[in-house]
Order: C-alpha cells, then structure tokens, then sequence
C-alpha cells in the first residue's frame, strides 16, 4: 500500500515537473529572442522622433506576435500536461475503486460465512 501511494505520487509529481521545465524553457527562449531583436538597436540609434516611434512601433508589433507564438506553446504544454496528470489521476482512482470493491466483497462474503454458519 505505501509503495504504490509513492509511485502514484511519483508519476504525479513526474507529470507536473516536466511542463515547469518545459515552460521554463520556453520563457527563457521568448526573452532571449526579444533581447536579441534587431528592432531594438534601431529605436536606440533613432535621431529623429519619426524613427523612434517607427522602431517602436515595429518593435510592440514584433512583441505582440512574439507574446502570441509564447501564448500559444505555453497553452499547448500546459494542456498536454493536464491530459497526462488526467490519465494518471483517473488510473490511481481506478485501482482504488478496484481495491475497494475487493475489500467490501471480502467483507459481504465473511458477513454471509458467518450467518450460515449461524443458521447450520
């Protein structure tokens, strides 16, 4: 009983850590990718006001599109990890449904041992 509370826990925890990294990961990409944006440099070198608010309007529409793609893949690992902590969940419920259909079995078969040895 305590080994499978501590695999259940284990393949749960497992399944959550993975989309932490993963979303670590892609934040650390989206920034990186923004900090490396040649737009940037443009906005920083503008003499004139008309080019700065050009480099910065390119650049919030380099963002926005760059917040979206972030949007989109940090919304597709976080549902591909809740479907897998899903399945998990739904297994661990199912064993223990099991285990205690056995167990009240077990006990409904003594109750009736006992009363027809009562009866005999």
């Amino acid at each position: 009983m305590p080994n499978d509370y501590l695999e259940n826990l284990t393949k749960l925890s497992q399944s959550l850590i993975k989309p932490m990294k993963d979303l670590t990961e892609l934040n650390t990409k989206t920034l990186s990718r923004l900090a490396k944006n040649e737009l940037l440099e443009d906005a920083l070198k503008a003499k004139k006001p008309e080019e700065f608010l050009s480099a910065q309007t390119k650049l919030v529409n380099v963002a926005c599109m760059e917040s979206l793609k972030h949007t989109q893949e940090a919304f597709e690992i976080l549902m591909n990890a809740a479907t897998e902590s899903n399945k998990i969940i739904e297994e661990i419920v199912r064993k223990a449904t099991v285990k205690s259909a056995d167990i009240a079995q077990t006990g409904i078969n003594k109750v009736k041992e006992k009363a027809q040895g009562q009866q005999g």
